[in-house]
């Protein structure tokens, strides 16, 4: 501080003056860092200011003012050093900084290159053992596919020769009512039969059930061809007898409501053409 006490001020205003321009460089890129300097060095006048006058003070404003002075002169000689030292700090702390991100992102990036390696390891080992398995089922499966080939052989064939049954199921009920159609033509129509194949002897019922209706429809011919072929009663007292009997048989037989009331509309219609024939019989 002896450079502020010789008589000429040139060496003091020089020396001020290269550590501001040195510490200005320092500072350019940061106005922030300019503002911290101009701060720290106008307290470090103060502290010089207020020591100064704790130890002597100024017996008039002469010496207060030539204090004061002094006081601006350390401030602006701290200045520039501060400036040096703010900016070699803030140099060093985004190097650091820079530094630090660096080799944080080269270690991120070294672990994820690990993990992605990993990763691909563990998708090859499990592609690996995933072929193995496929290749160590591959005659459980070609078994399979066989099996299954043979059943839906076996399938088709059953189905097909469901369907011939039912055909033929079918067939041999048209070709025994075509026989007797002239005789029981008048008792069992021909639409009758072709409504009891839609209805108990299509497609869409088993083998098993259009076979039992098929038996159960030739019965049905069967008797209706026997009733017609007997004697037509003699009296009107054998005559009630028979229309009773048959409507007793007519209600018994499995056929749905609709058949059944044909059927009995038919032995209405012939029970009175018997009565009337019985009764011009009987006429002296």
């Amino acid at each position: 501080m002896s450079v502020f006490y010789e008589p000429d001020p040139c060496p003091a205003i020089f020396l001020i003056c290269l550590l501001l321009g040195v510490g200005q460089f320092c500072v350019a890129h940061s106005p922030r860092l300019q503002q911290w300097g101009l701060r720290l060095a106008f307290a470090a006048g103060l502290v010089y200011f207020g020591v100064r006058c704790y130890e002597d003070t100024p017996n008039d404003s002469g010496e207060a003012v030539v204090l004061t002075l002094r006081s601006l002169a350390i401030g602006a000689l701290l200045l520039g050093p501060l400036w040096v030292l703010l900016g070699s700090a803030s140099f060093l702390t985004e190097h650091v900084q820079s530094v630090t991100a660096a080799a944080t992102a080269r270690a991120a990036a070294r672990r994820y290159e690990r993990e992605r390696k990993r990763q691909e390891a563990t998708e090859q080992e499990r592609q690996r053992l995933a072929n193995l398995e496929w290749e160590r089922q591959r005659p459980q499966r070609e078994l399979e596919a066989r099996l299954a080939a043979e059943r839906a052989a076996a399938d088709k064939r059953l189905s097909q020769s469901d369907q011939a049954r039912r055909e033929n199921a079918r067939a041999a009920c048209e070709l025994l009512y075509a026989q007797f159609a002239p005789e029981i033509g008048g008792r069992f129509p021909q639409t009758e039969v072709d409504r009891f194949l839609r209805t108990y002897m299509s497609d869409a019922q088993s083998v098993d059930e259009v076979e039992r209706r098929g038996q159960e429809l030739q019965r049905l011919i069967h008797e209706h061809r026997q009733h017609i072929q007997r004697d037509p009663p003699e009296t009107i007292q054998a005559l009630a007898e028979w229309y009773l009997g048959e409507k007793e048989r007519i209600e018994a037989l499995p056929l749905d409501d609709d058949l059944k009331q044909t059927h009995l509309m038919q032995l209405d219609y012939r029970y009175a053409e018997l009565s009337e024939q019985l009764l011009q019989r009987a006429r002296p």
